[in-house]
C-alpha cells in the first residue's frame, strides 16, 4: 500500500509544476506515479487548493443524538 502524498509535498509539486516542470520529472522527484501527478495537478486546478480533501465515505450512522 502506497503511503499518502503529504500537502508538503503536493505543494512542492504544484509550484514546481507551475513552474513548467513535466510530469514525469515531478513523478521520479517526489517517488510517485506519473498518474498521482496528474491527479494532483487536476484536483488543484478544479479546487485551487493543495489541501488533501478528507472523504467521509461510508453509511451514516443509524443513532441520532
Amino acid at each position: 500500500m502506497q503511503k499518502p502524498i503529504s500537502n508538503v509535498e503536493r505543494n512542492k509539486g504544484i509550484k514546481h509544476k507551475n513552474n513548467g516542470e513535466t510530469d514525469a520529472n515531478l513523478a521520479r522527484w517526489l517517488f510517485i506515479s506519473k498518474s498521482a501527478v496528474a491527479k494532483i495537478w487536476g484536483a488543484y486546478r478544479n479546487t485551487e487548493t493543495h489541501l488533501l480533501k478528507y472523504n467521509n465515505c461510508g453509511r451514516k450512522s443509524v443513532i441520532s443524538d
